[in-house]
């Protein structure tokens, strides 16, 4: 069977990025790869750190982290040249409107510049 969409990622090997290549025409980290370091930071800073799916209502973001006190906060994870879809701008807007915090984060360095935010060292 064949799939309907179809992914191409060049990942040419790069030495000045943090992690060895780069994507495209875009040096940075892949989306999984900025999510996994993510995680790592949070977790290790005593939050918790989880996939979220919801598989029947698209736009969603796709991370939730929960901040010692009861923070929620939900996180769409963009690599630095990633956009959010149509449908995600609008569903973060209405999560928004209903008080949820909600963040868009692109790249590694946004990443890192979270983490610090919402549970510094």
């Amino acid at each position: 069977m064949t799939s309907m969409y179809t992914y191409s990622y060049a990942r040419v090997l790069h030495p000045s990025t943090p992690n060895g290549f780069c994507e495209g025409r875009n040096t940075g980290m892949l989306e999984k790869d900025i999510e996994r370091r993510l995680g790592e930071m949070i977790r290790a800073r005593g939050g918790l750190y989880f996939k979220f799916a919801s598989p029947n209502s698209p736009g969603v973001p796709d991370r939730l982290v929960i901040i010692p006190g009861g923070r929620i906060i939900f996180v769409e994870l963009k690599t630095v040249s990633g956009v959010l879809s149509a449908v995600q701008e609008r569903i973060i807007g209405v999560m928004r409107r209903q008080g949820a915090q909600v963040r868009v984060i692109k790249g590694w360095e946004d990443a890192k510049a979270f983490a610090e935010e919402v549970m510094p060292t």
